[in-house]
């Protein structure tokens, strides 16, 4: 028989400090993201940076450690609303609508940054080599979610090749809605995209 998972218990994760964003880190991003865009990343430097953002370098780095964490972002804030988001209790809810509704939460966390989240599409677009990060992160939300599904439905991920392809098909399909807001310009609201993808696929790619 395969090893079932234990069920995970509800935890909510707390950061060391408060790392909600705020407008200083957000417009430090703004600038930092735009130079990128227009000289690349490795042309610029942290100095730049500052002097663009008319702040400190000491000021910089007490909200980055260095210029590639503008790449992904806050990922620990990120981290922890995956985290907090399968961590709600969802009786009754089928594995699919728990994953859909997952990632329809997390979509809305993208659009609450969205001049950000365009940012970063764009500079990706351009250059693709700054994706490396973006990829590996999607990855571990990949592998948390699969382990999630997993325990949702009892069974085990290492074992039953169901979980990994439910959160594959799904974050695929939530990817190309993000790619589909982003060469619309962002004129519709993202969660309601990511809803539209994720029913299509759920129902089966039917007309």
């Amino acid at each position: 028989m395969a090893e079932v998972p234990q069920r995970q218990q509800k935890v909510i994760v707390l950061s060391p400090r408060d790392r909600r964003r705020t407008k200083l880190a957000a417009a430090i991003e703004r600038v930092a993201l735009s130079l990128f865009i227009k000289r690349g990343f490795s042309a610029v430097t942290v100095d730049e940076i500052a002097d663009a953002a008319d702040i400190s370098k000491r000021t910089f780095f007490r909200y980055f450690s260095s210029k590639e964490d503008l790449l992904l972002g806050d990922r620990q804030r990120y981290d922890d609303s995956l985290a907090n988001a399968i961590a709600k209790e969802r009786p009754g809810q089928s594995a699919v609508d728990m994953l859909r509704n997952i990632i329809v939460e997390m979509s809305r966390e993208v659009e609450a940054e969205a001049e950000l989240t365009r940012l970063r599409l764009e500079l990706f677009r351009k250059y693709p080599e700054t994706m490396s990060g973006a990829f590996e992160q999607q990855r571990a939300w990949s592998s948390t979610l699969t382990t999630a599904v997993a325990l949702h439905m009892r069974i085990s991920d290492s074992r039953d090749i169901r979980p990994a392809l439910m959160v594959g098909v799904m974050v695929s399909a939530g990817n190309v809605a993000l790619q589909n807001w982003f060469a619309r310009g962002a004129d519709q609201p993202l969660h309601e995209l990511v809803e539209a993808a994720l029913d299509q696929t759920i129902a089966g790619l039917g007309e």
